[in-house]
This record gives structure tokens, C-alpha cells and sequence, in this order.
């Protein structure tokens, strides 16, 4: 894996989290987290699963395929009463050019909202989709071109099949390189 893939990968997913309207900087006590890896597997899946549950916290994944510039996917990993639910194959909307993004799965949309918490919300009109995912992506593409090479404070790097435990600290893997 590449430094141009890992900051290509980093600038996607800052932007996708910037667009929903989540600071810039984490506030305290929040409960989404943003990630990215490859495409999932069940092994990846049952990682995220671990790790929202460890963290208590709702994770928005974004994949990417070696050798590609743009994500292949986006998924959401939300906790539930009992349990964490995964809702792959999400589509960015924008109801307009100025509106933030959400997310839409199969029952719900998904956006920020109070208290920067992940929020499910009435889907739209399935008549408006088509133009919102295009309003989404290409907005979401604008950001992420603009976006240079990000150094995110906090950020973990997590082994294949490990857990948050097992997490190493980016400062220390840009350090050992």
C-alpha cells in the first residue's frame, strides 16, 4: 500500500465527513468516526463491528480498490439497541448544491445532526435520488481534489483482525517510516 493511495484514501474520507457537516476538528465525546480501507470482506466487517462496538461509536467506511482514485463503496456501521448493524452499498446525496450530504441505505437516510451525532432520518422521494447522488458525488469528488495531504491527530491505524486494543497510533507509523 502506497502513501499516495493512503493520503488519496484519507482525502476522501475527510471530505465525505466534512460535506455531512462534521467539524473539522472532533468534538468531545463524539460518537461517529470516519474510516477507510479495501473493499470489505466478512473479516473487515466483523473488525468494524468490533471496533463500534469497543468505541461506542457509529463508523462511516469508505472503500477503495488498489489502483483506483475514487471509493467504491461506502457503508455505515450504526449501533443499535442490540447489537451494531451494517448497511453496505450507502449512496452520498445532496438535496441541493449547498446542502450537506447524507446518506442513503435501503429504510432510512442518514446525516449529522445534533450534537454531531449520525442521525436517521425519512428517505427522499425516489424520484429525487438519481440527481442527488449526482449533486453528492461530484461535489464530494470537488472536495476531495482540493484536499492536500492531511495529517489527522488521533488517527489509528487497526491490524487485520484486531480490535481497538490492538490499534496503533498513525503518529507512531509515520514516525517508524
Amino acid at each position: 500500500m502506497t502513501s499516495q493511495y493512503l493520503d488519496n484514501a484519507t482525502a476522501w474520507s475527510f471530505s465525505l465527513r466534512t460535506l455531512m457537516g462534521y467539524p473539522e476538528h472532533a468534538p468531545p465525546f463524539h460518537t461517529t468516526k470516519w474510516c477507510n480501507s479495501g473493499p470489505l470482506d466478512l473479516d473487515q466487517v466483523m473488525t468494524i463491528t468490533r471496533l463500534a462496538t469497543d468505541m461506542r461509536s457509529d463508523f462511516v467506511h469508505v472503500a477503495f480498490e488498489l489502483g483506483t482514485d475514487e471509493p467504491v463503496a461506502i457503508s455505515l456501521f450504526v449501533r443499535r439497541e442490540h447489537g451494531i448493524e451494517w448497511m453496505p452499498n450507502v449512496l452520498p446525496f445532496a438535496a441541493s448544491e449547498t446542502a450537506k450530504i447524507e446518506l442513503l441505505a435501503d429504510k432510512q437516510r442518514w446525516f449529522v445532526g445534533q450534537r454531531q451525532a449520525l442521525t436517521a432520518g425519512k428517505l427522499p422521494p425516489t424520484g429525487k435520488w438519481e440527481r442527488g447522488v449526482a449533486i453528492a458525488r461530484r461535489r464530494w469528488r470537488k472536495a476531495a481534489a482540493n484536499t492536500g495531504s492531511l495529517e489527522l491527530a488521533g488517527s489509528l491505524w487497526v491490524p487485520p483482525g484486531g480490535g481497538y486494543a490492538d490499534a496503533i497510533p498513525q503518529d507512531e507509523l509515520n514516525i517508524a517510516a
